[in-house]
């Protein structure tokens, strides 16, 4: 695993939330990069919020369209919660990787996450915070609030694609555009340097390769157990219709999912089904989140 030249002396990491992401970037934090930028945000996941100067100083240091800020393109390694259009915009020469998780697991593990942030967590993201507490509803509920679509709807497609003429910021997008937009994120999926699983049993070995040393995945934001106030059964979550709003929510995606895992898995339904139901049961078995599989980074940020 050892590189005497490496595969790639620059790269950016693009997180996905609820896929592993602080995981790997802290896996990063080990590797040989030396001029290192880790949790960077552009506008994708904010959709129309701009109260910026509400939010707390670390989250607004990391903020890179406020004119203070300094991007340096001479950074080795970059990551963080930023589209691909801004990636490819500020550092062209860079090699990009991310890490995709099944997504309806995905969406589950948002939902859960945000319900999971205490009150002080919630003050750092001032009035942000008001579209965060939209998840303290049922799942079905959520997935159906067009407020939050930009945190929901086909997530990963968002992000490759930036703003796009055929994405709503403050709707779903409509069926018209699944084909269009699909094909234009598989190209983008295409034009990255590496894309991962984390169902992936190898996933350490791959990122390894890709930055042409040893890594290791750490084990790091896994999603908390709701607060007493706001209990979950997911078993009393999971009717016909909110199972319905799950695909509608992540079925682009999903097919972008499917795409990687079919050379890694052979029956990709198959593993996806399994992916789904592993997420279903370790949050029900589970109520504090504590015990998680050997492939139980899906449950990290």
């Amino acid at each position: 695993m050892r590189r005497s030249a490496p595969l790639n002396d620059t790269v950016v990491f693009l997180h996905i939330p609820k896929s592993a992401g602080t995981s790997v970037s802290e896996g990063l934090i080990r590797s040989r990069f030396k001029n290192k930028a880790f949790g960077l945000l552009d506008r994708i996941l904010f959709g129309t919020f701009n109260k910026f100067d509400e939010v707390h100083d670390e989250i607004r240091s990391k903020l890179i369209h406020l004119q203070d800020n300094s991007i340096d393109p001479n950074w080795d390694l970059v990551t963080g919660h930023l589209s691909l259009p801004t990636i490819r915009r500020l550092f062209p020469q860079h090699s990009v990787f991310t890490i995709m998780r099944e997504p309806r697991s995905r969406l589950i593990s948002h939902w859960l996450y945000w319900r999971s942030l205490d009150r002080h967590e919630l003050r750092r993201l001032g009035t942000f915070a008001d579209i965060v507490v939209r998840s303290h509803v049922p799942l079905g509920v959520f997935l159906a609030d067009q407020q939050v679509a930009v945190q929901t709807d086909n997530l990963l497609v968002r992000m490759l694609l930036g703003k796009h003429s055929l994405i709503p910021t403050l709707d779903f997008i409509p069926r018209s555009a699944d084909r269009a937009l699909l094909s234009e994120a598989r190209n983008r999926i295409a034009s990255l340097g590496f894309t991962g699983l984390t169902e992936d049993d190898q996933l350490n070995e791959r990122i390894g390769r890709f930055i042409g040393e040893n890594y290791q995945l750490s084990r790091s934001n896994v999603t908390k157990a709701p607060p007493e106030d706001r209990p979950v059964a997911l078993s009393n979550e999971l009717s016909a219709d909110t199972l319905t709003s799950l695909y509608n929510r992540s079925r682009l995606d999903r097919e972008l999912w499917i795409d990687a895992a079919t050379p890694l898995f052979g029956n990709s339904e198959a593993a996806a089904e399994a992916a789904f139901l592993s997420t279903i049961f370790r949050h029900s078995a589970n109520r504090d989140n504590s015990s998680y599989s050997a492939r139980g980074l899906a449950g990290a940020a």
